[in-house]
């Protein structure tokens, strides 16, 4: 089933090498670039079809893959970056407008997206000239507060309980700052979905948010799409907090 408002156009340059199927092109919106991907993205905001900013294709990617044992392969090189995991599949960026994934047999678009909208959307955000923070942000009267911490600090708990208090989510687990006017840094927003833990989803209801499957059983954290409380505007970073853990955490 096709996600719903997503525009749709045939991919028709770069043919599958080694006769794999074509796929179709899809066109999205986040962190303010226009995405072309053939990886199904409905956590992302369709965008019309057009020039794209950034695409992302499906094909053979030549390089090693990792073995069961090692699970992962990753290389970070000036002119490339290699993140492979063997449950998963394998990407490259080769430039700042371009991601190459090799799918695992059997791995579907969900589970791709998990490291796509992650680490490795990430990396390309980096080449691109911004600076990214592994954390989570809302908008808050014109400007943006950023919640940072280790993993399992609660970055996307905390912005969830903004988000129930009136404020509006910008991104969350990866947060791109536009540094261009060093005075000012602008958070720039991504796309309008967060990730919970079922005792946290539990503890803070996000009213109209769209509960999405589960996609994998090692993943414990559920996506949340938000219908209305997302800000898809560019605005300061003015603050930034930094969670720790408290003695009953």
């Amino acid at each position: 089933m096709m996600p719903r408002n997503e525009p749709m156009a045939a991919y028709s340059d770069n043919p599958r090498p080694h006769g794999r199927a074509m796929r179709k092109r899809r066109f999205y919106r986040a962190y303010g670039l226009t995405i072309a991907s053939e990886v199904m993205l409905p956590e992302l905001q369709p965008a019309p079809p057009g020039a794209a900013d950034v695409v992302i294709a499906v094909g053979v990617i030549d390089l090693p893959k990792p073995a069961p044992e090692a699970a992962t392969n990753f290389r970070f090189e000036p002119d490339r970056q290699y993140l492979a995991w063997h449950a998963v599949g394998a990407f490259l960026i080769t430039d700042s407008n371009r991601i190459d994934i090799e799918p695992a047999p059997g791995v579907g678009d969900a589970l791709l997206a998990f490291p796509l909208l992650g680490p490795v959307m990430a990396l390309l955000l980096h080449r691109r000239g911004l600076l990214v923070l592994h954390a989570s942000a809302i908008a808050a009267a014109g400007t943006s507060a950023i919640f940072m911490g280790d993993k399992g600090a609660g970055k996307s708990t905390t912005a969830s309980a903004m988000i129930r208090a009136g404020h509006r989510l910008l991104t969350d687990d990866v947060v791109a700052l536009d540094l261009a006017n060093p005075s000012e840094p602008m958070t720039i927003p991504g796309f309008p979905q967060i990730k919970l833990a079922a005792d946290a989803a539990a503890a803070i209801s996000l009213g109209e948010a769209e509960v999405r499957p589960q996609v994998h059983p090692a993943i414990d954290k559920m996506q949340h799409r938000l219908n209305g409380d997302f800000s898809g505007d560019k605005v300061p970073a003015t603050r930034i907090y930094i969670l720790e853990r408290g003695e009953r955490a």
